[in-house]
């Protein structure tokens, strides 16, 4: 994506070999595989509303009583989705991390995801490092990072999970950020 006066701030360019640029419209078909490439990694043609449903009996989470869903619009365009399932059998910690992870992932199984979440999913820096920060109100983050280290996931007593995030002595990982500081799993975004 090219920002400036020469291009709107949502304008696609394209920079071909020769250095020649070309604007992607934005009525394209490929626009959103574009300007989303981590969503449309394959060059697919972005959401529409025929978009294939999912099957929501999938073996890793179970068999589904029902579920409902609806699609929002984020401020960039982009569509955000909020699904409800009712599953016939309530799901286990060990399922829950079978779909969920809240950890840094070990850069020697998978660099490209590793770089993807230390780059974009790392919350802060805020606390007494940046209380400057837009998240912090009355001295502390409002999004309630950062998060405590558990060796397992766990379920509250109204069934809301807390991941696992594990510290570094029971496996877990640690990154460096901007800013020169270390980012632990206290710290890892889920959504």
């Amino acid at each position: 994506m090219v920002t400036g006066e020469q291009f709107a701030s949502r304008d696609i360019v394209l920079q071909a070999r020769d250095d020649t640029l070309t604007r992607v419209p934005d009525t394209h078909k490929f626009y959103d595989a574009l300007q989303y490439p981590i969503i449309f990694s394959k060059g697919q043609e972005g959401y529409h509303f025929q978009v294939p449903q999912i099957n929501p009996n999938r073996p890793s989470v179970g068999e589904a009583r029902c579920f409902m869903y609806s699609v929002e619009w984020q401020k960039r365009g982009l569509p955000h989705v909020h699904k409800l399932l009712w599953l016939k059998d309530k799901l286990r910690p060990d399922q829950i991390d079978n779909i969920i992870s809240a950890e840094i992932p070990d850069p020697n199984i998978d660099k490209t995801l590793h770089d993807i979440i230390v780059k974009n999913m790392i919350h802060g820096p805020c606390g007494p490092e940046n209380p400057q920060c837009p998240c912090m109100k009355d001295g502390k983050c409002t999004k309630k990072f950062p998060r405590k280290l558990v060796k397992e996931t766990v379920l509250n007593d109204h069934g809301y999970p807390q991941y696992r995030r594990r510290a570094p002595a029971d496996g877990g990982r640690t990154a460096t950020v901007k800013l020169e500081m270390v980012a632990t799993l206290r710290l890892i975004i889920v959504g």
